[in-house]
C-alpha cells in the first residue's frame, strides 16, 4: 500500500531529526554512537570549559560534568574565569591529539557536544620532548580548582572520579577554591 502525501508528511513530522543519544559531528552529517571513542584534533580554546575541534568554528566540544567561571557574554568576567581559560589553552597550545570519549548524554541544548576529553600532552619525565602523557581533560580542570563540578541531569559513568577531584581542589583550597570562596 503506497502512503498518501498527507499521510507521509504526517509521518514525517512525527520523527525528529535528531536523536539526543546520537550526535551529529562536523560537516559529514555521519552518526555515531555516544559511547564510541573517537579522536581529535584541537583548533582552539573557547573558554575552560569549551574548544573547537580541527579549526576555530569546528565542532564544539563541552567538557562533560565541569563548569568554569564565565568569560564570555558577562559584562566583567567571573572570579577565576581568565584563568580557567588561559590553563586550558596552555594546555593545549600544542595542539595535541585529544581522544573523546561520551556518556548517556552527549550534546547539549547548545548543540554542542559534551565529552571526556583526553589530551596528549609532552610528559615533564625527560628533556628530549619525546616523553608524552595523556591527561583526562575534564578532571584536571576540576583537580586544579579551575572548575566547579556540573550535574548534567543524568548519572554520569565517571561521577564519583569527578566529584573527588573537586572534592581535593576544595580541600586544598586551590584555584577558585581559594581565589573567590
Amino acid at each position: 500500500m503506497m502512503a498518501t502525501p498527507l499521510l507521509t508528511l504526517v509521518l514525517l513530522a512525527a520523527c525528529s531529526p535528531f536523536d539526543e543519544r546520537i550526535p551529529m559531528f562536523g560537516e559529514s552529517a555521519e552518526f555515531e554512537a555516544c559511547d564510541a571513542t573517537r579522536d581529535a584534533t584541537v583548533g582552539c580554546v573557547i573558554d575552560g570549559d569549551t574548544l573547537d575541534l580541527e579549526t576555530c568554528g569546528g565542532e564544539r566540544i563541552r567538557l562533560l560534568g565541569v563548569d568554569t567561571p564565565e568569560v564570555h557574554e558577562v559584562e566583567e568576567p567571573d572570579c577565576y574565569g581568565p584563568e580557567a581559560s588561559q590553563a586550558l589553552k596552555d594546555l593545549l597550545s600544542d595542539e595535541p591529539p585529544l581522544t573523546l570519549q561520551f556518556d548517556e548524554l552527549c550534546t547539549d541544548t547548545y548543540g554542542r557536544t559534551l565529552a571526556y576529553v583526553f589530551a596528549e600532552v609532552p610528559g615533564s619525565g625527560t628533556d628530549s620532548g619525546l616523553d608524552t602523557e595523556v591527561v583526562f581533560l575534564n578532571e584536571y580542570m576540576l583537580s586544579e580548582g579551575y572548575a566547579r563540578f556540573l550535574e548534567v541531569g543524568v548519572e554520569l559513568r565517571r561521577r564519583a572520579e569527578l566529584m573527588a577531584a573537586e572534592q581535593e581542589a576544595k580541600e586544598a583550597g586551590r584555584g577558585l577554591w581559594g581565589a573567590c570562596e
